[in-house]
């Protein structure tokens, strides 16, 4: 099946990295209290805003992501591993492509939804600390990242509680779009 390409500007893509940095680092204290010599993490959010504010779109850029992607995988608490993996959206986000896939649309929502995961396992697994965390991201989100959603396929139903999150943070995303209230 040919893909569908699209026009990305970096404005998108720095509002987006912005959006995912700021949500990210909300989680970082959650990391780094099961793992606090390890700064991967950080470096990411870190780098994920500065390209936000002008920085350069480089391949240390994309380095940082994929730092911070391995100290999730290497965490052994599934707390830390979200919250490590929400930093590596974050600064991955700098590398979306711009065409319409489903996968790619959770490079748009992966630094949101593993935020709010996070969070959600913090609480010991409390459904309504995730569904906060998602209202919160979808009513923070800019037009930028609202319009670059748009132009990606929706999420369809999973059978996990993260693939749950993704379908919550997207539809009301789409709605927000659509300038419908959201129904979280």
């Amino acid at each position: 099946m040919k893909k569908a390409y699209f026009e990305i500007t970096i404005y998108e893509l720095q509002s987006l990295a912005k959006w995912s940095s700021d949500y990210a680092r909300r989680a970082l204290p959650i990391y780094e209290k099961f793992d606090p010599a390890d700064d991967r993490p950080r470096n990411a959010v870190d780098a994920a805003a500065n390209f936000a504010l002008g920085g350069g779109r480089t391949n240390a850029l994309r380095k940082i992501a994929m730092e911070a992607f391995r100290a999730s995988s290497s965490s052994s608490a599934p707390i830390a591993a979200f919250a490590a993996r929400s930093a590596s959206f974050a600064a991955a986000s700098a590398f979306t492509h711009p065409f319409a896939d489903t996968n790619q649309a959770r490079h748009i929502l992966g630094a949101a939804v593993c935020s709010a995961m996070a969070f959600e396992l913090a609480a010991g697994c409390d459904p309504n600390v995730g569904q906060i965390q998602i209202a919160s991201a979808a009513e923070a989100a800019p037009d930028a990242v609202l319009s670059l959603l748009a132009k990606m396929p929706s999420q369809t139903d999973g059978r996990t509680r993260l693939d749950e999150l993704y379908v919550l943070l997207d539809l009301a995303l789409r709605r927000r779009h659509l300038g419908l209230v959201s129904e979280l």
